[in-house]
């Protein structure tokens, strides 16, 4: 079934694929499509290539959709030696803006967005490279600065804080821990990057194309918790050592290293997530008719970090097990439970080797053995996916 519907969505994305070339499945607004213009047709990690009915209930739309998207432009200048600099020459945005630097994008639906910008005279022969950054609002550059002043240093706008403190109507105040929804606010949308390309390239020779593509990711991962066992109720989750603020572009090593870089946090610069209780499962599987699976989407959203000994997040989950001694009402034990960032299976040396938080990653922590009731026996299992991938066990139909 799987290899029917892989072969199934890579026809139907080379379908797609050569509808953008041959006959362009993009119509911008008329006010931007001007004769001397580029248009960008954006992918958004929406998770899958062709429409089907149940992609909203894989993924929901704030984790995919464009609710505001900023352009950076930079020309790329040669040296006679050779070397290449770049220099910031405009932000254009929107939904809005001033004058000129506005411009209206085009859902085509699925993930798949477009927009075009007017692209001056002066600009023949010249070459640009284009940053974008969805639902999230940035500083704009200095004037003559460069993409890597820009990539370095750029943190999403959203630093997470200890507590969040809210007051109500009397004026009484309330603190509580941060949760999962600081990061994917559904009005907001998850913060998004990515680098406009043409055939390959970053660097955009202005005259030798109309048309650039552009694949965003999410500077956040996602952790999810599942389990099948009939007895086991989790009644506290709580993710530490997140990072509170993280970088909107991935970031490049000190040595030039094409790999990528993800950086260190201090512990000092973590705090603790809680997990919203008010979602937390409803009693046992045994006692709910015709449900024999858990599952906690979107238990948690975070900012990418290294782990190693010493400094690493883990999901701390506390938890209740039934004994399945065969009566109503069996004997319970309480229990705790830490899932770190950390392989569940040994590398060749024996070794269980910690796992970098990456951005737009999914994380899956499968809880199982909950049929042993002696408490801390619960065992944990991480599953690492690229986040754009959906794993359908299911006939797809309408």
């Amino acid at each position: 079934m799987r290899s029917s519907l892989l072969m199934t969505w890579a026809l139907s994305a080379a379908l797609l694929a050569a509808s953008c070339t041959n006959d362009g499945i993009v119509e911008p607004s008329p006010n931007n499509a001007e004769a001397n213009s580029i248009t960008f047709t954006i992918r958004t990690p929406a998770g899958e290539k062709v429409s089907y009915s149940r992609a909203d209930e894989i993924h929901d739309l704030p984790e995919y959709a464009i609710k505001t998207l900023r352009l950076y432009e930079y020309e790329v200048i040669t040296g006679e030696d050779g070397s290449k600099k770049t220099s910031f020459c405009r932000l254009m945005k929107y939904p809005t803006g001033n004058g000129t630097e506005v411009f209206d994008i085009t859902n085509n639906g699925n993930g798949s967005y477009a927009f075009s910008i007017v692209i001056p005279a002066s600009y023949e022969g010249k070459t640009y490279t284009y940053r974008l950054v969805a639902n999230d609002i940035p500083a704009s550059p200095a004037a003559g600065s460069t993409v890597e002043d820009f990539r370095n240093g750029l943190y999403a706008s959203v630093v997470l804080a200890d507590n969040v403190v809210t007051t109500d109507e009397e004026g009484n105040e309330t603190s509580a821990p941060t949760t999962a929804s600081a990061l994917a606010d559904p009005d907001k949308g998850i913060a998004m990057s990515g680098c406009a390309t043409f055939e390959g390239s970053e660097e955009i020779k202005i005259g030798t194309t109309t048309t650039c593509e552009v694949e965003l990711t999410r500077v956040v991962s996602r952790v999810d918790i599942r389990y099948q066992t009939p007895n086991l109720v989790l009644t506290n989750i709580q993710l530490m050592g997140a990072p509170k603020k993280g970088y909107i572009f991935p970031q490049v090593a000190n040595d030039g290293s094409e790999a990528p870089y993800i950086p260190s946090v201090l512990n000092s610069d973590c705090i603790t997530m809680a997990f919203d209780k008010a979602r937390l499962p409803e009693g046992y599987l045994k006692n709910q008719e015709g449900k024999d699976t858990e599952v906690i989407n979107k238990a948690f959203y975070m900012y990418e970090r290294s782990n190693y000994d010493g400094n690493y997040a883990y999901v701390h989950l506390e938890y209740d097990v039934l004994a399945d001694d065969g009566t109503e009402e069996g004997a319970k034990y309480s229990g705790e439970l830490d899932v770190p960032f950390r392989s569940t299976t040994a590398d060749g040396e024996g070794n269980f080797n910690y796992i970098n938080a990456v951005r737009n990653h999914l994380y899956t922590i499968v809880l199982g053995n909950g049929t042993d009731p002696v408490a801390g026996k619960v065992t944990a299992k991480l599953i690492v996916d690229d986040w754009n991938l959906i794993e359908i066990d299911e006939h797809i139909t309408d």
